[in-house]
């Protein structure tokens, strides 16, 4: 099977990405295949921005993507590049700082590169 690593590379807030990169990472964990992490780059780091207030009647959708990847042992990792110069000092639990040589690393290890 399949070893892929998922990019949420899109400004996440309003857009439907991590919700297709949660039904992707789904489907193919049904199928037998392997999600080795997924990376958090560009504007998709202000996603993690801890403390969001999100108004109740919405989905979190920047928390369900931490609880889904903690329930399925994936990691969570973001760019400090990309954080760093858009001023996200503060994220959610459960996600680690990484840099574009880590990426770059793992990639290698993979099968596949999708980026949402």
């Amino acid at each position: 099977m399949a070893k892929f690593v998922l990019q949420l590379q899109s400004a996440s807030v309003g857009t439907p990405a991590i919700a297709e990169l949660i039904r992707f990472a789904t489907a193919a964990i049904s199928q037998g295949h392997v999600i080795d992490h997924i990376f958090v780059y560009g504007d998709a780091v202000y996603a993690l921005l801890d403390q969001q207030d999100v108004p109740v009647d919405e989905i979190n959708w920047p928390q369900q993507l931490i609880e889904y990847a903690q329930s399925n042992a994936i990691p969570v990792l973001y760019c400090a590049t990309a954080a760093e110069k858009r001023g996200v000092t503060r994220t959610l639990p459960g996600v680690q700082l990484a840099g574009l040589a880590e990426l770059a690393m793992r990639i290698d290890d993979v099968d596949q590169w999708l980026v949402f």
